[in-house]
């Protein structure tokens, strides 16, 4: 199971990550404000598009990294939905600020090469080959990264590939393009990069087994407008709108 970062190390996140807009919650009933992981931000952008066509609401986003949106949640306790990954639902849970969530959709690991595959990488086990160009996600912010990590040590081959690591990255698109530019041979990164860049990359799914990795829709119990607040809720965990995750990638 990886590692949870504690919640001081995601509150510290909050200091050190970009500064982020303050929230203010659902004014005269027409505005959802949403925390979105940048992760999970394409289906939703594009769920909150349609939202706003059919009810005439607005919906108002902020995007960071899961660990650091968190923290904006607890020390504001303003806005109404977090769109995030494990484990942060639980955090908020604990924190109190979790009225009610849905999972929509799920992460996973997954090895992306160039089209073609040209190094006939197959495996984990293929990333510590002498001279290979390898990217990995930064433990310190990424769930994924962590993962990754042990299961690499589990295989007792985190040395060798660590040594082939020439790029180490927050964020997963940054890691889906280094593959795409040619800078690096091989990385792991969520499911999601492989399928929404599936022109120009091929996923290498190993086999190695990892912990599920949720989705979550998150109805702020901070809320001022739970009415507004919940029919965003329903319609973003929608039998529609998790379709439209699975085709973003989001799934097992």
């Amino acid at each position: 199971m990886a590692t949870r970062p504690s919640f001081k190390t995601v509150l510290l996140a909050a200091f050190l990550g970009s500064a982020l807009m303050v929230l203010g919650c659902g004014e005269k009933g027409e505005t959802v404000f949403v925390y979105c992981g940048t992760s999970m931000s394409k289906p939703v952008q594009e769920i909150a598009r349609r939202f706003e066509e059919e009810t005439g609401a607005k919906v108002e986003f902020t995007f960071g990294g899961s660990e650091t949106l968190l923290p904006q949640i607890v020390l504001t306790r303003k806005g109404d939905i977090f769109v995030c990954h494990d484990p942060y639902a639980d955090y908020l849970a604990e924190k109190g600020l979790l009225e009610e969530d849905r999972v929509v959709g799920y992460l996973a690991p997954v090895l992306i090469v160039p089209k073609g595959n040209p190094k006939g990488i197959k495996t984990l086990e293929d990333l510590a080959r002498p001279g290979l160009r390898v990217a990995l996600g930064d433990p310190r912010f990424q769930t994924c990264a962590q993962m990754v990590h042990e299961k690499l040590k589990e295989k007792g081959i985190k040395e060798a590939v660590m040594k082939n690591m020439v790029l180490e990255a927050r964020s997963h698109q940054e890691l889906g393009n280094a593959v795409k530019l040619g800078t690096v041979d091989a990385a792991v990164v969520w499911n999601f990069i492989a399928v929404t860049n599936s022109d120009a990359l091929d996923a290498i799914w190993t086999g190695d087994e990892y912990p599920d990795i949720r989705v979550h829709i998150c109805l702020l119990s901070c809320s001022k407008d739970k009415k507004l607040a919940r029919k965003f809720l329903d319609y973003a965990s929608s039998d529609e709108s998790k379709a439209l995750f699975e085709k973003y990638g989001y799934r097992k």
